[in-house]
């Protein structure tokens, strides 16, 4: 079983006193094994970490970013895409986030499971984030290059070599071939940008 980042909507952040209302939250997006690309920039309007209490003995933090600007730079990201398979991922993504229904005032994350992946302290890991999605610009030309660069063909084989009775009746190795990219839209998933739901 995976460890997953959630990403929600919220009207509200969570609340630092551990009995105070907490406003409701709208899960939209998971990401397996990572905070995504997406997500940060999504986060990166006046990020703020805000401690939770798990239950248990390591503290826990959700990340809480301001959606409107979050949504503006995403936006101006992803129009620089210039990828004709990028177009469909790009405008289910917009149009995702311009619902009505998404109108909210927060993006809310919650990386606890990611966070427990790793030894060192959820304290650590989150500051470590909280500055790196400060300044996510920096990172929008590798981010660019990475979803804009050409996938495979891909190089499989080659094949087993046939045994001795097998060679003696004729088989051959089966040389190396070429295929296309196998899973084409994957650079996509790995940046956060097509699991949204709710």
């Amino acid at each position: 079983m995976g460890n997953f980042s959630y990403l929600f909507l919220s009207n509200g952040k969570p609340p630092r006193a551990e009995r105070a209302q907490a406003a409701p939250m709208q899960h939209i997006s998971t990401a397996r094994n990572d905070v995504p690309f997406a997500f940060k920039v999504l986060l990166s309007g006046e990020p703020e970490a805000i401690q939770v209490n798990r239950g248990g003995p390591r503290k826990s933090f959700y990340l809480v970013g301001d959606r409107r600007s979050g949504v503006e730079r995403l936006a101006a990201f992803l129009r620089r895409i210039d990828r004709p398979d990028a177009q469909p991922v790009i405008h289910h993504t917009l149009s995702f986030l311009d619902k009505p229904e998404h109108q909210s005032t927060f993006f809310v994350l919650n990386p606890a499971d990611v966070f427990d992946m790793r030894e060192e302290s959820h304290t650590g890991q989150v500051q470590k984030l909280v500055a790196e999605i400060e300044n996510i610009d920096a990172t929008f030309e590798y981010e660019l290059a990475r979803l804009n660069e050409p996938l495979g063909p891909v190089t499989i084989g080659p094949g087993a070599m046939p045994g001795f009775i097998a060679r003696l009746f004729g088989a051959k190795q089966r040389p190396a071939r070429q295929v296309p990219f196998p899973e084409p839209l994957y650079r996509y998933e790995q940046a956060g940008l097509l699991n949204w739901h709710g």
